[in-house]
């Protein structure tokens, strides 16, 4: 039995000592996979179609955008639009992505559309921005950019998904997360520590769980004559369930453009 809890043991702590190695992997092909892997583009970063922006602001945009690719190799574009001409949504998004950028999913990406003809946003991630932008980020950048959105804040908005990109893209690429790593350790010595426990308990065989006091009772030493059950009390609680709705993303979806491109998006109204 020794030997069996030494061989468990060592184990789990090989197990403990691999997650740093994971992570800097992990960290590694992140940082490969977003450097520069086309030439740079020759449209623009923003295509405000749908006459949002003021010059000064569309100039100023296209600068963020342009130091983003220079210094993750990323393409973060914003794209507004009066009417998507009877397509849907997230078409109208891989079709500009594709005519204006290529198709081919060695191009990293993300783009946010914004259209005004039903007030509906997408947020299209391709290449490996794919795998940077998961769902719970995007959602995290939904909840700064939506309100913006909505009360007609466009350049604000704007300005906080080229920001929250970014800071995307650099949080991927930093080192192993040091606190999960030391949580981790610390869950795992627990359980090593509940190991020699459970075994002296299996080795109890004399103690048994007693569903009632029969057998702690002298035979012959109590007679019950009368026995009642009385229902004394009964605590009840309620809870308000809010069923309103509310604007903000219908979850991601993954589709793949005519040209082979796949895409993922995260769309709404505002």
């Amino acid at each position: 039995m020794k030997r069996i809890v030494c061989l468990i043991l060592c184990v789990l702590l090989l197990i403990a000592l691999s997650i740093p190695v994971f992570a800097v992997n992990e960290s590694t092909q992140v940082f490969e996979s977003m450097s520069p892997s086309s030439p740079f583009p020759s449209s623009s970063f923003v295509t405000d179609y749908g006459d949002l922006l003021t010059e000064d602001e569309e100039t100023h945009l296209e600068e963020e955008a342009l130091k983003i690719y220079e210094k993750y190799g990323c393409i973060v574009i914003v794209v507004t639009t009066g009417t998507l001409g009877g397509k849907y949504l997230y078409e109208y998004a891989e079709d500009f992505f594709v005519d204006n950028f290529g198709a081919g999913d060695k191009l990293n990406g993300i783009m946010l559309l914004i259209s005004m003809e039903d007030r509906d946003y997408d947020i299209a991630t391709r290449g490996k921005a794919r795998d940077t932008f998961t769902d719970r980020r995007i959602s995290e950048m939904e909840e700064k950019i939506v309100p913006e959105l909505s009360v007609g804040r466009y350049y604000e908005a704007f300005k906080s998904f080229y920001r929250e990109s970014e800071k995307t893209i650099a949080d991927s690429l930093k080192g192993p997360n040091y606190l999960a790593i030391t949580v981790g350790a610390l869950v795992i010595g627990f359980l090593l520590s509940m190991i020699p426990l459970a075994i002296m308990k299996s080795k109890l065989k004399t103690v048994r769980k007693q569903s009632g006091a029969a057998n702690y009772i002298r035979a012959d030493s109590m007679n019950l004559t009368t026995s009642r059950d009385i229902f004394l009390y009964a605590n009840t609680t309620s809870h308000h369930i809010d069923t309103s709705s509310r604007s903000g993303s219908s979850g991601g979806f993954t589709s793949t453009h005519s040209s082979g491109t796949t895409f993922t998006h995260h769309s709404g109204k505002f």
